[in-house]
């Protein structure tokens, strides 16, 4: 007799719970826990700072100190007894404590009522011991809050207690901490907020802004530092943005995005140009392009190491190397003037141009763009009191907008924009050449100019293979019929050579299309071409000759016009004889 099978009993399905859904915290709970401590250790440290330094006349300079650093303990002491009750709390504590310990260690050398150390340098090496003391803690308890909160109310105390040239150097350790977090633990919003505070706190110690009846001929004025006061300015600016610059070199490519790194470079050098820029204002303003060309030199050097220490990744790279062709074109700016601005502008631009296009570079070709705009409206500020030389300089510079057109037109990959920029390249181009020539000849002749023009930038553009360009050749075409209609009445020879140049236009736009085997399109294209040309033979009909005349030469037009529907094939010459 077989034995049945074993019944294996199938286990019950196991069925997946979703996580529990973390309750978001209320404003109330929010304010309470996060908000009111960092509140109340701000005003504790204002409270102390000027009760300190400023409000306690009677007790000795030695207990002043003594006082401060016995807050401090307090403080650090409460900070230890709730680490493992409220952490948030105790973080907050500690934090104050570390910057209380900051601000009377600097208040021992700077704040007169403090000061029992004498020499600045001792008072330096203290605080950056108080600062090594404060990366320790904070990597110690791998506290993200207590390093930026301590680094902050060290920030915040220097400037309450007041600032002064010790102030800048001792903002430079503070970033210097910073800029260890940012290497060692990825603590990226300290850095963004030590560039911020030092930068601020340059600014608030140049101009002084406690005087605000001086703040305007301290920030607009010109020429009133003296030689000393601009050398220091330029010797902390300077090593601000070298601390940042080489602090974002050097970190591990691992320690920060390229997104986060190129931010960080990008807020150091913004505010270091700013800053720099005002100050050469106020010393040196007609030396601003020296500044301008060496920063631009040192952007250029910081792409090179940005590549070499990140590759292959080039974002690092293409920052500081557009940055510094930014600051480039800003210097041919300032140091040229007049036409010779014109020409430097439209020659850069090509080059840059050509550069976009080796580097394949979208910002670069921006850059390249801005600067031909600005070669043009540089030109047309100066009139109506063109030079000949302006004038030449235009033509050059419309020279260099048709090449522009040119190497935009051939840029992969094609995307709209090379092709609007072709367009506007070839435009401003011809706008430009329209301008020198009606500052160069007589009002009788620009009629032929407009139309020899028109002709002249159709013909570049066809022998460069760049149909923007061909485009562009419409602008002296459509002024040329503009001032025939509103200008003063044009001579028999003129006016036929704008029939011709109009049914000229039109018959090669109608061939190109015919070429392509599109004749709906061809006829589309020719029409308006047709009528334009129609319609200046009856404002030269109506204009010279007799009445007697009028008719017959109105019928002449029409005959030749159904000749051309014949022989073309194409209807709309006969809807335009009729």
């Amino acid at each position: 007799m077989m034995e049945a099978p074993p019944v294996i009993a199938v286990p019950p399905p196991i069925t997946s719970h979703p996580p529990p859904v973390a309750e978001k915290e209320s404003f109330e709970v929010r304010l309470g826990t996060f908000w009111l401590p960092r509140i109340g250790m701000v005003l504790l440290l204002t409270g102390m700072v000027f009760f300190a330094a400023y409000y306690a006349p009677r007790l000795h300079v030695l207990h002043k100190v003594a006082l401060g650093y016995l807050v401090c303990a307090v403080l650090g002491g409460a900070g230890l007894w709730l680490e493992k009750r409220t952490t948030g709390l105790a973080r907050v504590l500690q934090a104050g404590a570390l910057a209380l310990t900051y601000f009377v260690t600097y208040a021992a050398h700077y704040v007169e009522q403090f000061r029992v150390i004498e020499s600045p340098r001792l008072a330096l090496a203290l605080l950056s011991v108080v600062v090594v003391a404060i990366v320790v803690v904070a990597q110690q308890r791998r506290s993200p809050t207590l390093a930026g909160l301590a680094l902050f109310f060290g920030y915040y105390t220097s400037l309450v207690g007041g600032v002064a040239t010790f102030t800048l150097a001792a903002n430079a350790v503070l970033a210097g901490a910073a800029l260890y977090f940012l290497a060692r633990n990825r603590w990226v919003p300290i850095s963004y907020g030590a560039v911020l505070a030092t930068y601020l706190t340059y600014a608030l110690w140049a101009w002084k802004v406690s005087d605000w009846t001086e703040l305007h001929r301290l920030i607009f004025g010109t020429g009133y530092l003296t030689g000393e006061q601009f050398g220091i300015r330029a010797a902390f600016l300077t090593l601000y943005w070298a601390l940042f610059a080489v602090g974002g070199l050097i970190v591990n490519r691992a320690a920060m995005a390229p997104a986060e790194r190129n931010g960080l470079a990008t807020l150091n050098n913004a505010f270091f140009f700013l800053l720099f820029s005002l100050l050469m204002h106020h010393a040196h303003p007609a030396a601003q392009w020296q500044f301008q060309f060496l920063f631009a030199g040192a952007l250029l050097l910081a792409s090179a190491a940005a590549y070499q220490r990140f590759r292959p990744d080039r974002s690092g790279l293409d920052t500081y190397f557009v940055q510094g062709l930014a600051v480039a074109t800003l210097g041919v700016v300032s140091y040229f003037k007049g036409a010779q601005l014109v020409a430097a502008l439209a020659l850069e631009s090509v080059f840059l141009v050509w550069l976009s296009r080796q580097v394949n570079s979208e910002w670069v070709a921006w850059i390249a763009r801005a600067a031909y705009v600005f070669a043009a409206v540089a030109a047309w500020n100066k009139l109506p009191d063109w030079s000949d030389r302006m004038i030449v300089s235009a033509w050059f510079a419309a020279a260099a907008g048709l090449l522009n057109a040119r190497l935009e037109s051939r840029r992969e990959p094609v995307k709209p924009e090379p092709v609007l920029a072709s367009f506007a390249f070839g435009l401003l181009a011809t706008a430009l050449a329209m301008t020198a020539a009606r500052e160069r000849f007589a009002a009788s002749f620009l009629p032929w100019a407009w139309l020899g023009g028109a002709v002249l930038v159709a013909l570049i553009g066809g022998g460069l293979r760049t149909r923007e360009i061909v485009w562009a050749a419409h602008l002296p075409l459509a002024w040329a019929h503009a001032r025939f209609w509103w200008g003063r009445a044009w001579p028999v020879d003129q006016s036929l050579a704008l029939v011709a140049v109009t049914l000229a236009f039109g018959v090669v736009a109608w061939g190109r299309q015919r070429a392509r085997e599109l004749p709906a399109q061809a006829a589309q294209v020719l029409w308006p071409y047709a009528l334009l040309a129609a319609l200046a033979w009856l404002g030269l009909t109506r204009e010279h000759c007799a009445a007697a005349w009028q008719l017959t030469a109105f019928a002449a037009v029409a005959l030749l016009l159904f000749g051309a529907a014949t022989l073309l094939g194409e209807r709309v010459f006969a809807w335009n004889g009729l």
